[in-house]
């Protein structure tokens, strides 16, 4: 697909560097599943989870072998993900994408925000796509089939799946 020649994505960097995204300009607000720091932490290491594969009992919703360590202290690793009041995690790979992603943010003349699936229930994601398209009079395309309001007329809502509007949005931007 083939919708902006600059972008900076917000979303997971494992898929998205699978999809071509260049991981320089992918800021995960929350951590991602693909890396990992240690649980209690004994330092402020974050690496990649890429060694380990989980082998899941699905019926038990067990984990079959061994959890992941930490190579610095040998004790029990975890996801670089932020929980809910979550003390321990590591936010520094975070807050390096974060600045990446302000610095373009200065660069670029109309950027548009294109928030897909964050319903109401998580609204700090929503609430920061809307910071994001005020602070930097940017536009907010909001994608989600059950809850597509948008903040102001300038905004688009659209009502439906992402994989559906993405492909119009293409469509609509390749037919001119």
């Amino acid at each position: 697909m083939s919708l902006l020649p600059e972008c900076f994505s917000s979303q997971c960097a494992f898929r998205n560097s699978r999809l071509g995204f260049d991981q320089t300009n992918i800021q995960e607000r929350q951590g991602s599943i693909h890396y990992l720091q240690c649980l209690l932490p004994c330092c402020d290491a974050i690496w990649s989870a890429d060694e380990f594969e989980p082998e899941v009992d699905v019926e038990q919703c067990l984990l079959l072998n061994e959890i992941p360590r930490c190579p610095y202290c040998g004790g029990t690793a975890r996801p670089n993900v932020l929980m809910r009041g979550d003390r321990q995690w590591l936010e520094h790979r975070q807050a390096d994408q974060a600045a990446r992603l302000s610095t373009w943010l200065t660069r670029v003349k109309k950027p548009v925000v294109i928030e897909i699936g964050a319903d109401n229930v998580n609204s700090s994601l929503r609430g920061y796509s809307s910071l994001i398209a005020h602070d930097y009079s940017a536009r907010l395309v909001r994608i989600n089939p059950r809850n597509s309001s948008v903040p102001t007329n300038l905004d688009v809502g659209l009502g439906s799946g992402a994989k559906f509007a993405l492909t119009e949005i293409d469509r609509l931007i390749q037919s001119g």
